[in-house]
């Protein structure tokens, strides 16, 4: 009587071994990978687009490794401050308000000569004052006896107010006479405008 073939244990696992791989796998990973094959241009698309983004994003990246730019140097300019003449009156034309105007001390020479001939008889007595004064000054002293000039030594000449335009000094003789004297500037420059005496000297 013979026995029924009975089966070998290592040929069940050789067996076992050889099964198709999708077998051993799992329903799911099965599916998917049946939905690759089926779908191999979608699966080529996705790579392509996955590399392109990779470039753009990863490897086409400007490079800001360069070191930046030099600026150049802030220049920084010393500003003077205004003196305190030029704080009172802006552009400091105010501040000259007192200066007399012209040529600087011709109001004093006109003074000074003017003085000094004004006390100095002689037949030319009128042509030397008429010099130093306005004309409407002058015309007045044509009328003037210059036999009653009196002869007299300028002993001082004080300046005590002057302003840009005009300018009024005392002159003190030898004699005791004082003079004060207006001098005045014009379009013709500085000339004597009033001749009075500080005290009667006629």
């Amino acid at each position: 009587m013979s026995l029924p073939p009975q089966d070998n244990p290592d040929d069940q696992e050789f067996s076992e071994e050889n099964e198709p791989i999708e077998r051993k796998q799992p329903p799911r990973s099965r599916a998917i990978i049946a939905g690759l094959r089926r779908h191999k241009l979608a699966v080529v698309a996705i790579a392509l687009i996955s590399g392109f983004l990779l470039y753009t994003l990863v490897l086409d990246r400007p490079d800001n490794s360069s070191p930046p730019s030099e600026s150049p140097p802030t220049t920084y300019v010393a500003v003077t401050p205004p003196t305190e003449t030029e704080a009172d009156h802006g552009d400091g034309t105010d501040a000259d308000h007192n200066t007399p105007m012209g040529v600087a001390g011709q109001y004093r020479v006109v003074a000074r000569g003017f003085a000094q001939d004004f006390t100095t008889p002689g037949a030319d007595w009128l042509e030397r004052v008429s010099r130093w004064v306005t004309p409407h000054l002058a015309e007045a002293y044509t009328s003037t006896d210059i036999r009653r000039v009196q002869q007299a030594q300028l002993v001082d000449l004080a300046e005590y107010s002057t302003g840009a335009s005009v300018s009024d000094f005392i002159a003190t003789y030898d004699t005791g006479l004082e003079l004060a004297i207006r001098v005045e500037y014009s379009s013709t420059g500085w000339q004597v405008s009033t001749c009075q005496p500080m005290k009667t000297a006629y």
